[in-house]
């Protein structure tokens, strides 16, 4: 653990270990990513600076 800069051996008390665990449950956090999600703000994204998607895109098929 580094605390301010320097190296710290110290082992987190019980309690802190048991208010760590505690957050950790009652967390509404999701398990992982909400990769659909992402990926449509993403295109999104891409579609208000580009413009129209297909002028940026290559089609691997087509070429």
């Amino acid at each position: 653990m580094i605390l301010n800069g320097s190296r710290s051996d110290r082992r987190p008390s019980r309690r802190e270990d048991e208010q760590l665990e505690k957050q950790y449950h009652d967390s509404t956090l999701p398990a992982g990513p909400d990769e659909p999600g992402i990926r449509d703000l993403l295109l999104i994204c891409l579609k208000e600076h580009y413009g129209r998607f297909e002028d940026c895109a290559v089609n691997v098929d087509d070429a």
